[in-house]
């Protein structure tokens, strides 16, 4: 799958001979009433695709919270 030209925070990984792939990402924007996750696709086969979240601990997102205020007041008030 080319993500060339695209945007959106896209990107593409290659699984290692494992199964296993590594990647670096930003932390998601907060969502009011949703808990921060990344969105993925999975191809098996050329034909066959799994979608699914990535969902963080809670932990994390509140002690993020505390480190950029902005945030987290974007997240209480909707914005």
């Amino acid at each position: 799958m080319s993500i060339r030209g695209r945007t959106c925070l896209r990107g593409g990984q290659t699984t290692d001979m494992t199964g296993r792939v590594r990647f670096e990402t930003i932390y998601p924007g907060w969502y009011v009433g949703r808990a921060e996750h990344i969105h993925v696709k999975a191809f098996l086969d050329r034909r066959t695709m799994l979608t699914g979240q990535i969902y963080f601990p809670n932990t994390l997102s509140e002690f993020l919270d505390t480190q950029v205020p902005a945030c987290g007041a974007a997240a209480a008030s909707g914005s």
